[in-house]
């Protein structure tokens, strides 16, 4: 090659950088609104909703990996849970002192009602938080159509994350119905506790065995200790459930009791557990209290020492609408909806929570336990806030 050749070369690679040097720099369209990092991770064996091209054209350009060292959370958003899902968020990140890794399973016109208004929030909070999209996908060896349509839309496919999410160690997966009263690094100490079988956490349905809404309306299966296991809050060790025989199993329970199972996800896991109670760690109700616990019989006991940690509003109970439906969550949701990130969490979140749970009547339920219910919250604050 002649040397005018080379220079020629040499020049073209140098305009090259200059280009992007200034693309990136001076094109006031480049920067974000915050900063927040977006990642997309494509999904390992699995079958997308969409094609690749499409799901990504919403992403974000800047990308930074899983930090070492942080809280992963993991959601499925469908439908009109977005708002939901953004309050849940907002809870983690208001209350967490670390880094924080969120993994949000769902639709590609469903990123930007997720993405922009988390722009919009501090960068003080978002600059530990990094956020990855995945579309809800199901790995090929299971009949995608006939698992979508198992209960609600989103909520089988989290039995395969481990599948999908291969770059992750371990997560806490999350229904988007639930706020978090305290850190969410509080809860991922439980996976320390976990003994080398324990692969999955779980909390159960009652605390009654043989009693409860749940095991009395089950047929045809056996379910974990005559309880059965909630499914809106859960500690996923993934790679041992990668090296492990979950994924066969719970295909098999569903091929075998799928005459009977009404409840998707958490029907399949009440039976696995069952079969396998090894193999469950299971962690103290107060990091997924529902409203069936607001009666005393169904209540563990370290949920009155120490107050609620997540709030878990099954059945709808941070939405009901009218006087007879009206439950004592309602006003910690919406005062979460209400909270502005870098606000005072004493003014801002407790004592608003206090005004309203104060006013409630006590013939709605749930609020003779309106103390408990923001007990680990003002625990907390006091903790941190002086």
């Amino acid at each position: 090659m002649h040397r005018l050749e080379v220079e020629h070369g040499l020049g073209l690679v140098l305009l090259g950088f200059l280009y992007v040097f200034l693309h990136v720099h001076l094109d006031p369209k480049f920067e974000p609104r915050s900063s927040i990092i977006i990642r997309k991770m494509s999904p390992v064996n699995t079958t997308s909703s969409k094609t690749e091209q499409a799901f990504s054209r919403d992403m974000l350009k800047h990308i930074r990996p899983l930090a070492r060292n942080s809280v992963v959370l993991a959601t499925s958003v469908c439908g009109n849970r977005v708002k939901e899902a953004l309050v849940m968020l907002k809870s983690a990140i208001a209350l967490s002192r670390q880094k924080l890794h969120l993994v949000l399973m769902t639709e590609d016109e469903i990123i930007p009602k997720l993405r922009d208004p988390m722009l919009g929030w501090p960068p003080t909070f978002m600059n530990r938080v990094s956020v990855e999209f995945h579309p809800i996908s199901y790995p090929d060896y299971v009949n995608q159509t006939e698992w979508r349509g198992l209960y609600r839309l989103c909520s089988t496919h989290k039995l395969f994350i481990a599948d999908i999410l291969r770059h992750i160690d371990a997560v806490i997966l999350l229904d988007t119905d639930v706020l978090f009263l305290r850190p969410p690094e509080e809860f991922w100490e439980h996976f320390s506790r976990m003994n080398k079988r324990q692969m999955m956490g779980l909390t159960v349905e009652t605390e009654l065995p043989g009693q409860g809404w749940y095991p009395r309306h089950v047929r045809g299966f056996p379910i974990y200790r005559d309880q059965g296991v909630n499914g809106g809050v859960w500690l996923m060790n993934l790679t041992k459930l990668r090296s492990s025989l979950w994924s066969g199993r719970i295909v098999k329970i569903y091929q075998f009791f799928k005459g009977h199972i009404k409840f998707g996800d958490q029907d399949i896991v009440s039976i696995y557990f069952h079969y396998y109670p090894d193999d469950l760690y299971l962690y103290p109700c107060e990091w997924n209290f529902r409203t069936n616990q607001c009666n005393r019989l169904e209540r563990c006991s370290s949920v009155e020492r120490k107050g609620v940690s997540v709030l878990h509003g099954i059945a709808g109970a941070f939405h009901k609408r009218g006087q007879k439906n009206k439950i004592a969550y309602m006003p910690i949701y919406r005062t979460m909806d209400e909270f502005t990130l870098g606000s005072s969490l004493r003014s801002g979140l407790l004592d608003p929570m206090k005004f309203w749970l104060r006013r409630l009547p006590s013939t709605v339920w749930c609020s003779q336990v309106q103390d408990i219910l923001i007990l680990g919250l003002e625990r907390f604050i006091n903790e941190t806030e002086t």
